[in-house]
């Protein structure tokens, strides 16, 4: 594994073996300014109040019951499992679980067909050992033959003072609707 704190921003390495586009945009996020989107707004928000002088707040802070109205249909929590390099769902929300066409809950990342072709567990391994909130889209892979891409704000917490845990609101974008979701930095035009 590489060093998960290099090598911002970053694309992944481009067609998996189905020939689909496998890339990964990965970027910091330097401050509230660049959230466009409410529910990602509002995460941040309320992880930025627990995280006070320290560089995330610690796991024992976080209380999904505390979470702004709005953000928890959209909102994952990610366990890091350090032992087999993957993260484990522990929160998922229900529009996620919807796009997908199944409950993640309770699943490691590795599980996942599209997972496993993409660069997804080491976008999100950068995210966390970086210490600093990030945003990464990916091509969407789930059920419906719309859906084109997943955006992710991906917050870090801590456990002991260590990288544990990833919280943050991932939305899926579909073809031919009128809801688009506006996402990522403002610099990078999403």
């Amino acid at each position: 594994m590489t060093n998960p704190s290099q090598g911002m921003p970053e694309v992944g390495n481009g067609l998996d073996p189905d020939g689909h586009d496998a890339r990964l945009l990965f970027t910091p996020v330097e401050n509230a300014d660049e959230i466009q989107d409410r529910e990602q707004l509002a995460i941040y928000g309320y992880w930025f109040g627990l995280k006070g002088d320290r560089p995330a707040p610690d796991y024992t802070d976080f209380d999904v019951v505390d979470v702004p109205r709005g953000v928890l249909p959209h909102i994952f929590l990610l366990e890091y499992l350090q032992d087999d390099a993957d993260f484990l769902h522990r929160v998922v929300g229900s529009e996620i679980d919807e796009g997908n066409g199944f409950s993640a809950s309770g699943k490691k990342l590795s599980a996942f067909d599209a997972v496993r072709k993409s660069d997804l567990i080491q976008t999100l391994e950068k995210s966390l050992f970086a210490m600093r909130p990030c945003f990464s889209v990916s091509k969407y892979y789930g059920h419906d033959p719309k859906g084109e891409t997943i955006h992710r704000l991906s917050l870090p917490l801590m456990r002991d003072g260590k990288p544990s845990h990833l919280v943050g609101v991932a939305k899926i974008t579909f073809s031919g609707t009128t809801n688009r979701w506006t996402f990522g930095p403002r610099s990078q035009g999403f």
